[in-house]
This record gives C-alpha cells, structure tokens and sequence, in this order.
C-alpha cells in the first residue's frame, strides 16, 4: 500500500478532539468521537497491509505480531514506567490502587475490562486515572490478536465476495450488538457495548470493509470522476463535523454520533487522493505532522492531564490546560523518536527488543499487583486506617456506605415509629449519620432506594404504598440532572404533602475537586468548593421544596469560603468527594441532628 499523507491527516483530525475533549474544553463534549475514527483507519489499514501481503504470499502471522508490538508497546510502556514513581508520590490510596489494577491490565491488553468491572457510582472519577485511555488500545490489541488468524482461513476461501460477506455480517452483528446496549436493552449493558471488542469490532470491520473495497475497486476509484470523489469527500468530512460539533446547531441524538463519524471517516478512507481540493487540509504539512505523532500524544495526554489534575486544590483553569498542551508537544516527539528507533528491527534486535520488554512488564505488572495488594498504601495514612466497630462490625471506610444497604428490606415491628429514607446513595449517608450516633433509638428504619423514574419492576401504586406506611420520610439525593427526574421528585413531594406524611429533604452535599492534594500533603485546614452541578441542584432543592421541609446540608456544613474536608480530629470526611467515611457521618450528623425539626431523633 503507498503512503497517504490524507490518512496521516485523519489521524491528526482524531486526536485533537479527543485530547481537548479531554482537557475540558467547552464546545468538545464529543471530541471522544476521535477514538472512534481510530478504529475505522486502523481496520483499514491492518486490512489493507494483510491482504497485499497475502496476494504476494509473503504473510507470517508472527512477523504481524513483531510489527504490532514494536510499534505499540514502546510507547506504552515508557509511559506506564514513567507514570509509576509520580503515582506514588502524588495519589492517596483509592486512587493508586485502581492505577495499580489498570498498570496490571494494560499489560495484559484487557483495561477495558477492568473499566467494565470497577467502573460505577462510587467509582474514582475519570479525570484522575492516568490510564483511561488504555481502554481503545485494548480493544485494538485484542482485535489483532483474532484478525490475522481470522484473515488466513477466509483468504483461503480464494473469493472477494464471501470474505466481504463474512466481514459485513461480523459488522452488522457488532453494530446491532453496539446499539442494543445504547438504545438501553435490559440483556445488554450499555458499559459493555461500549467498552468491549465485540461492541466495537464494527468501526473496525467497516474499515476492513473500506480496505476490500479499495482492493477491489482500486481501478475503478481512480478513474472516477473527480467532482463524484469531491462530493463524497466532503460527505465524509461533514458527516465528521457533523458528529463532533452538530450539537452546536441542531439536536442529534447522542446514540446516532458514532455511526456518523464512522461512515465519514469510512468515505474519506475509500475515495479521498492526492489530487482533490476537498481533502487539501488533510495533507497539509501540519495535520499531517500532528497525524505521525498522534499515537504519542494520545499515550500522553491523559497521564499529563490527570497528574495535574491529582496535584490541584481546584480544577485547573483553561490557560493551566493550554500551558500543558504546548508542554505535551516535546513529550510526544520524544516518544515518537523513540517508537521509530524500536521499530526497526536493524536498529533493535530481536533479542534486545524482547528481552528488554520482558523485563519492563515484570516490573510494570509488579508494581501494579504491589499497588492492588496493599490498597495503594493504605496503612500508610493514619487519617484513613483506624478501624472503627459500629454493631459489632468492623469497617472500613471503603466499606461503610455499602454496608447500610443491610436496611432496605426491613419490616416495621410496629412497636416504634417508622422510618423511611428514600433516594439514592446519599440517603444511605444519612443512615450511617443516625446509626454512627444512635440517633434512630426510637425508630424501626429501613431505606427504600426506589424512583419513579427507574426501570425497577414497581407500578406507581406500589410505589406509593410502600412510603404511606411511614411516620416520617427522609427524601436525600445526591444530584438529580434530567428535568423527568427532578418533576419526579417533586411529584414525590406532592404526593407525601397530599396523604399529610411528614417529611424532610435533605440537600445534596459535596467536598470539592479533589482530596488528593490536602491529604498527601497533610492540609487538614484545607476548605473546598462544591462543584458547580451539586450548586445547581442545591439552589433548585431550595427554591422548589417547601422551605420547613428543606435541610440545605451545604450551608449547615460549611465554614468560611468552602467545605472542609477532614473531620475536627484529622480524619478524612469523604474518601470519594461524596459519600460520607464513618468519622464524617459521625461529625456531619451531629450538625444535621441538631436542626429541631430532627429533635424527635435525638
């Protein structure tokens, strides 16, 4: 295959969005579409290097695994190495612990599993993981680890038409597979079409698709007429545009973006060439440099934002982000220079390539069962470590809000009051500030995490039925973001109003951007600010609830110019920046407690 500067161009398309998107620019909510214009070029041009090779009988599927990894795990592996001694001098425990797991995933091309498992309510925010990225790498990896082989048994069927059939039935297949978990199937989780190969084998069929097309019709393509390539050229970089910035202009159903980019990135693989005006700024002398070195600067980017991330009090500014994105470039020439020097096989041996591979994973991978093993460290911090007994059960702090699911099917024994808190994970927080001060004495409790809003097999009868039976209701929410679940709330609120059920709100709660920092460092004065959503949320609690229904939480618990984050006696409130530890429902409790419309508890 000859070289296209138009696909170094592509690349160059690609990787913009995703490392702005990335950095937190406003106007590129959707530059992760980036990742997805990847696997359609790297099915195209696997493909296409597959089969001429086969046409001249000249393909060894171990010569294509050499390939593949002296030009993938080089860079790889110098960030992973690089990335391990800042993950032990700047993460708190949670936070090294998970890097340990993905240090030990990537190594085994599998982060995108690991994402699968871990990732969820309580999981540590994306923002902050070094090796996020890892996951579309993954799912590479695994494809060419079936593709080759894949490849050599349809080859041998010597037909064009059954190896496009078995390839576009593959694609339909996964793409259905894709779109079942997007459009919200019960038998397929959205996580998982997302994350896993099969979810994502499709983009990269389709570019498998585009690289028999060309093979095939490569005469034909040439010799069509030029304005018939500019038109479908331009198709494609609009279809691109179109996926990332729509947004901007009309209202397009986020589940449609991945297709769009696909297909445009699909024509522009198939018909753009050298000659054409539409597809000039793909080979121009800088989007085609950016598009060399894109591999490097997606390694980079996100260790570089997120260790930046892990060392600021408060999220860092968009000057902050564009000093990084200029610092970004020299580390991703390096690491270009570097993928070069390994790629070829007369500068590296063999011998030298692998032995030294060897050694950087056994390294890699020990470090990372080291960090899993020892929970980050966790012994280490003395804020984090004493245990504490709550009925006659040891935790701890990892564990305690999980644990107060323990009251969701309680029966009321009719001999005391009955309590009912409902909501999510924040109305569990306010079970362990009761239970970790004994405040629920003169109440049967039980928490109903139920919505109306939820797939959760309830008609709204029964719904009803099970918090009429309350003498008292606490209603607590972490954020509700979609205006269906906040008239929900609402509906929830009139209908307690209506059947004259007393009832509280508790408001939302939250302690800043990131404890890392003050807890590394040992800040224990250190005072956060909210984030702007759980603020939003906070002020529409306070004009929507009846005001002697309402606890503002926020207001009770801050002092001077924020939230603290540590407890009177040094230890941490919150180990996710949400959810309560023991010793923070323990010192947040006595404040809410105190409010005379919760005396009866006391």
């Amino acid at each position: 295959m000859d070289y296209r500067r138009d696909i170094d161009g592509l690349r160059a398309i690609a990787i913009l969005p995703v490392i702005f998107f990335h950095a937190g620019f406003n106007n590129f909510h959707y530059g992760y579409l980036g990742v997805d214009i990847f696997f359609v070029i790297s099915g195209f041009l696997i493909t296409s290097f597959i089969v001429n090779d086969l046409k001249q009988e000249k393909f060894n599927v171990l010569n294509f695994f050499d390939r593949r990894a002296r030009r993938i795990l080089p860079g790889l592996i110098f960030i992973m190495l690089a990335s391990i001694p800042l993950a032990i001098l700047y993460m708190q425990p949670d936070d090294l612990e998970n890097f340990g797991q993905s240090l030990f995933a990537t190594s085994i091309f599998s982060n995108n599993i690991l994402l699968y498992l871990t990732s969820g309510y309580w999981d540590i925010g994306s923002e902050f993981k070094p090796l996020l990225h890892t996951w579309s790498l993954s799912v590479e990896e695994q494809y060419y680890i079936i593709f080759p082989f894949l490849m050599l048994l349809i080859w041998k069927l010597n037909s064009f038409w059954w190896m496009a059939s078995i390839f576009i039935l593959l694609a339909i297949s996964s793409f259905l597979y894709y779109y079942s978990g997007s459009f919200g199937n019960e038998l397929i989780e959205s996580r998982a079409s997302f994350l896993f190969l099969f979810g994502r084998a499709w983009q990269i069929l389709l570019g498998a698709i585009g690289a028999l097309i060309a093979y095939k019709t490569i005469h034909k393509i040439v010799f069509l007429k030029k304005f018939y390539k500019e038109f479908i050229c331009v198709l494609g970089i609009f279809l691109i545009l179109l996926s990332m910035f729509g947004f901007l202009i009309f209202d397009i159903n986020q589940i449609h973006l991945p297709l769009l980019a696909s297909l445009g990135s699909f024509l522009l693989l198939i018909f753009s060439s050298h000659n054409l005006i539409s597809t000039a700024l793909l080979r121009s002398k800088l989007l085609v440099w950016i598009g060399l070195i894109s591999y490097s600067l997606y390694l980079w980017h996100q260790p570089l934002f997120a260790f930046a991330r892990i060392r600021s009090f408060e999220e860092p500014s968009d000057m902050f982000m564009i000093f990084l994105l200029i610092f970004l470039t020299p580390l991703a020439v390096l690491s270009f220079k570097l993928e070069r020097f390994f790629k070829n096989p007369t500068c590296v041996s063999h011998k030298f390539f692998y032995s030294s591979l060897s050694v950087s994973l056994i390294i890699i991978c020990s470090a990372g069962l080291t960090f899993h093993f020892s929970n980050g460290f966790y012994k280490n911090y003395e804020e984090l470590t004493a245990p504490y007994l709550v009925e006659d059960k040891f935790y701890d702090n990892d564990g305690y809000i999980v644990d107060a699911f323990k009251f969701e099917n309680i029966e009321f024994s009719h001999t005391k009051k009955n309590l009912i808190i409902t909501g999510d994970s924040f109305a569990r927080d306010f079970i362990n500030m009761g239970r970790s001060n004994n405040y629920f004495s003169k109440y049967d409790f039980t928490i109903r995490p139920y919505n109306c809003f939820n797939n959760q097999d309830f008609t709204d009868e029964e719904k009803r039925n099970l918090i009429k039976d309350g003498n008292f209701v606490i209603i607590s929410y972490r954020i509700l973001p979609t205006e269906a679940q906040k008239k929900c709330l609402l509906n929830k609120i009139s209908y307690l109003e209506e059947k004259k059920v007393d009832f509280l709100v508790i408001g939302t709660k939250d302690f800043g951007f990131n404890i890392n920092r003050p807890l590394k460092d040992k800040i224990y004065d250190f005072k956060a600010m909210p984030s702007k959503e759980i603020l939003e949320f906070n002020d529409f609690l306070k004009k929507n609830v009846p005001q002697e229904k309402f606890i503002n939480l926020l207001n009770l618990i801050s002092k001077e110019a924020g939230v603290p984050l540590f407890t009177s006696d040094n230890k941490l409130m919150s180990i996710d920046r949400a959810h309560l530890t023991y010793f923070g429902a323990r010192e947040i409790g006595k404040i809410i407690f105190l409010d005379i419309r919760l005396n009866d508890f006391r």
